[in-house]
């Protein structure tokens, strides 16, 4: 009798614990679906392809990133818009219309920059952005609005919640000058600092501000590119990627030795956090964590790769849990069939 309770007493102890932890690994889960949704919801594309595109018609969206050794600038980006312009014009697959803009681009450089008011001087890290810069990126703006490509008045400038308190005290900065290098700049925006956790581990947090590209030599800064930015049509697989390629006069066929020579690096922005990418993306981590080009991403891009690597941890943490569940669910209804045939004898 008393073999048989302890018998008993085991096989409760077992299944209690088995249970226990399938509930926690389900528990687990659901929780890694919560976050994976709310990471994606946070980092989104900006759903440009769906609004920008035509019914019907396909997008792709890219983003390039240039070595400060290429030294390129603005009069490259007007001679790739034409190079871009006669492709797509030539292309039997792309509809072309004099009322509809075939594709959108945004050119980012970079920089730190001492800005001052009244008596105070502070660093700011500097962003001297164009083209559509800010339908790329959408931000937050709690004052004001942004600038654009076309505005005959070049000094404006949007600037961080941080940086706004800093030199003002408030947010309630639009309209005041600040002044750079001797050169007063008038606040047209000011945007909502980001509280993500890995901006900090990227140095990130720093004051931030916004100016027309046209702006960096009148102010006495570099004028090349970190980065550049195009959605254009995708009427077949990979045709947008092979139109970029042509004209930055990238080999694809030798596609890997012609970015390590031109030191650029092209990445495709559209689904980039879906599974199957993220699988493809950590099939190549040597070669993703080998740094081949001489390149300093901007902190939006370095931001992206740090959310792909957690996504992906979680979409395999999930995989394992779910073999896990599935392979315990197979053997418990083994295990009790197996029992209903020895009864059954």
């Amino acid at each position: 009798m008393k073999d048989m309770l302890k018998k008993a007493a085991y096989k409760f102890k077992q299944a209690g614990t088995a249970m226990y932890l399938s509930i926690c690994l389900i528990l687990l889960f659901l929780i890694s679906l919560f976050i994976s949704h709310n990471i994606k919801s946070v980092n989104k594309n900006e759903n440009l392809e769906d609004t920008f595109g035509r019914e019907g018609e396909a997008y792709k969206r890219l983003s390039v990133f240039f070595s400060p050794k290429l030294e390129m600038d603005r009069s490259d980006i007007m001679e790739l818009r034409n190079k871009l312009t006669v492709q797509l014009g030539n292309s039997p697959s792309v509809e072309t219309s004099q009322q509809k803009t075939v594709f959108l681009d945004a050119y980012e450089g970079g920089g730190t920059l001492q800005v001052s008011y009244q008596n105070t001087f502070l660093l700011a890290d500097a962003a001297f952005v164009g083209g559509n810069y800010f339908d790329f990126h959408r931000m937050s703006f709690l004052r004001g609005n942004k600038f654009s490509e076309e505005d005959l008045i070049r000094d404006k400038a949007v600037i961080s919640e941080s940086l706004s308190f800093a030199l003002f005290g408030s947010s309630d900065s639009i309209g005041k000058t600040i002044w750079i290098n001797e050169r007063g700049i008038i606040v047209c925006g000011v945007i909502a600092d980001k509280n993500r956790q890995w901006e900090k581990l990227m140095g990130s947090d720093t004051k931030k501000i916004y100016l027309p590209y046209g702006s960096m030599e009148e102010l006495g800064c570099s004028t090349a590119l970190i980065s550049y930015e195009i959605l254009l049509p995708e009427p077949l697989e990979g045709f947008a990627m092979k139109t970029v390629e042509e004209a930055f006069g990238i080999n694809r066929y030798e596609r890997e030795a012609s970015l390590r020579e031109k030191e650029i690096s092209i990445v495709e922005e559209t689904n980039r956090f879906h599974m199957e990418r993220l699988f493809k993306t950590g099939m190549n981590l040597n070669k993703r964590t080998m740094k081949t080009v001489s390149i300093v991403f901007p902190d939006w891009e370095n931001e992206k790769v740090i959310v792909e690597n957690r996504l992906l941890f979680i979409y395999v943490m999930r995989m394992i849990i779910g073999i896990w569940l599935i392979k315990n669910l197979f053997l418990y209804i083994w295990k009790k069939r197996k029992e209903k045939e020895i009864k059954i004898l």
